[in-house]
């Protein structure tokens, strides 16, 4: 990549992709340390609640600490619109958190209505691959799909609040029904 190509890119097509290093080597620096350190901006705060579609989608919040939840849940109760939020017990990003589910709530029109409270403990399960483990994760995907592994239950409580929230069931109970039957459980 050089600023050359992205130019004759941006000539051809109207469009160019410039990595940060080239056009600011001290800014990428900074970023890399930002990365680092796992200092997030407002930005990583603020992006998954913006709704460029008001009405027609569903907004998929995700948050790994308490802290964060608690500023989100202000933002998103201002805001308004449609929301499905999760939310994990403020534990590092790891296979385990795959394993419990977190809590999931409903915001409509800056209401929320809380769908399931967060598991405690892990569910006793098959372990999942590591989560850098692009192609263990397709194997697991892929054998969920075909049926030849179960879905886990958390997966499967996330389905039944998407299809909820979503409006493509008429009450949550049927949305667990519908998520259950799909995934072939008897109970989600």
């Amino acid at each position: 990549a050089s600023l050359a190509r992205a130019q004759e890119e941006l000539a051809a097509r109207a469009v160019a992709f410039v990595p940060v290093h080239l056009l600011s080597p001290a800014l990428a620096r900074l970023l890399a340390l930002r990365t680092r350190l796992g200092v997030d901006t407002s930005a990583h705060v603020v992006a998954p609640l913006l709704d460029p579609t008001p009405g027609v989608a569903m907004r998929l919040v995700l948050d790994a600490d308490r802290a964060r939840a608690a500023m989100r849940e202000r933002l998103l109760a201002g805001a308004g619109g449609d929301a499905l939020a999760l939310t994990w017990g403020g534990e590092e990003a790891s296979s385990s958190v795959m394993l419990r589910r977190p809590r999931i709530e409903r915001w409509r029109a800056g209401a929320r209505e809380l769908l399931f409270e967060a598991d405690g403990q892990e569910l006793r399960v098959p372990p999942s691959p590591a989560l850098d483990d692009a192609v263990a994760t397709a194997a697991l995907i892929r054998a969920i799909a075909t049926g030849s592994a179960p879905m886990p239950v958390p997966a499967l409580n996330l389905v039944a609040a998407c299809l909820y929230a979503a409006g493509r069931a008429p009450d949550f109970a049927r949305a667990k029904a519908a998520a259950a039957v799909a995934g072939g459980r008897l109970a989600a």
